[in-house]
């Protein structure tokens, strides 16, 4: 097993560090300073959006309130029509 490892060390031992040209460092500068820097728009959602969107998640809430308080009397209703149906069977004990 140690072979393998051996023999791979020593495969490197006569390479030599590679080393950049000397006027790397300047030709990045140069593309650094040659290119403009523009300025990104911050995206903020408009105002008329936000107003949407709360008028929107207040008619959905009054929807809901006018629907479930429109639904407790509908049941009532039903309740008192069923109620002879069931105390004539006597499907239910009291």
């Amino acid at each position: 097993m140690e072979h393998w490892t051996d023999k791979a060390v020593d495969s490197v031992k006569g390479m030599q560090r590679a080393s950049p040209p000397e006027d790397a460092f300047s030709k990045i500068q140069g593309r650094i300073s040659a290119t403009e820097l523009r300025a990104v728009p911050e995206k903020r959602p408009s105002m008329m959006a936000i107003a949407a969107a709360i008028a929107l998640l207040i008619s959905c809430n009054l929807y809901v309130v006018v629907d479930y308080f429109s639904s407790n009397n509908t049941q009532a209703e039903m309740e008192l029509q069923y109620e002879g149906l069931l105390s004539d069977f006597n499907l239910y004990s009291e």
